[in-house]
């Protein structure tokens, strides 16, 4: 007889609360139904961790409506309409990441470890990968990636605003999957904007070059030219942005310099003894900023530092550890915090 599981334990395992007899018995629940064809099941680890984060996401309540999710170009149609949807979904959730449902599964490497990074915060995340390239992501962002990455390649999946600063290896190039565009690296600094609930995308260079391209377009050869005013396949190069629209379901480029680029340039500026009041000015002028303190106090205390070949999350950083404060960014509106 099929085993009956309540609505807390479900609740209790959406929220990582689980004990391991807990986890056990919805696996055992799980293992009571009978599988069947998913859709899914060509899809790789990465792949599969981007969707259930995805599913995640919309359980909790943050999507009530009709979804289409895709992970890798493949697309799963999902309605949640009621406790018995979220059920459902919990089985689907089951069958990506359980372990031993699938005959013909094979049994991951132990160095194969998916991470999944989300800012939650209010400023600016810093992470470096193991290859040693450096993601920022901004609030709101989620990464997904290989810790170890791949053999051929270095793929990472997102969701929301980050900027790349990406370490060179022609032999494994960076790929970046967003909701809407694929972005292939080839050793270089850049910034993408995209996420499944936005109508567009951006990708802005600031020094190297990188290709954007839409999911299904061939993948580009550096060794050869691109297509004529392609539509799905463009390069970049510094102050080079690719738009994508929904609209058309195109790529459109701009040859532009951005203000808002200004906070990953990095400075020449050392301060010695001088008031936060004093410094802020100069903060401001350099990364295009309107910074403000929410408590009078900040402004005077003091710093000392050397800021050289930082950007300005970095300088933020500096700052929280110097002088036990916090901030919080909302486009080019940054305010100063006391913890």
């Amino acid at each position: 007889m099929r085993k009956r599981i309540s609505g807390a334990l479900l609740d209790k395992y959406l929220k990582g609360e689980c004990s391991p007899e807990e986890k056990e018995f919805i696996k055992n629940w799980y293992e009571s139904f009978s599988p069947e064809d998913d859709g899914v099941s060509g899809m790789n680890d990465l792949e599969k961790q981007l969707l259930r984060d995805r599913m995640f996401m919309q359980i909790s309540g943050k999507v009530a409506s009709d979804e289409d999710i895709a992970a890798g170009g493949k697309v799963v149609r999902l309605k949640f309409l009621s406790y018995a949807a979220a059920v459902a979904a919990i089985i689907f959730i089951a069958y990506l990441v359980l372990p031993g449902h699938h005959k013909n599964q094979q049994t991951a490497p132990a160095s194969s470890q998916i991470v999944t990074i989300n800012n939650t915060g209010k400023n600016i995340r810093e992470q470096t990968l193991n290859d040693g390239s450096r993601v920022w992501l901004s609030p709101g962002t989620q990464i997904t990636y290989n810790k170890s990455f791949g053999s051929a390649n270095r793929e990472l999946a997102m969701s929301g605003e980050a900027f790349f600063e990406v370490t060179k290896n022609p032999q494994k190039p960076f790929i970046i999957n967003s909701g809407h565009i694929i972005t292939e690296v080839w050793g270089t600094s850049f910034r993408v904007r995209d996420g499944k609930q936005a109508t567009s995308a951006d990708v802005s260079v600031v020094t190297g070059k990188v290709s954007v391209s839409l999911p299904g377009t061939a993948p580009v050869n550096i060794n050869k030219p691109l297509p004529a005013n392609s539509k799905s396949l463009v390069m970049l190069y510094p102050d080079q942005q690719a738009v994508y629209s929904g609209k058309d379901n195109a790529l459109h480029t701009k040859q532009e310099k951005q203000a808002d680029l200004l906070i990953w340039k990095k400075i020449s500026l050392s301060f010695d003894n001088a008031t936060v009041k004093d410094v802020i000015p100069l903060l401001d002028k350099t990364f295009s900023l309107n910074i403000h303190s929410s408590d009078e106090t900040i402004n005077n205390y003091f710093i000392t530092a050397d800021f050289n070949g930082l950007n300005f999350p970095q300088i933020m950083e500096v700052l929280r550890n110097t002088l036990n404060i916090n901030y919080e960014i909302n486009g080019n509106n940054v305010t100063l915090t006391k913890n």
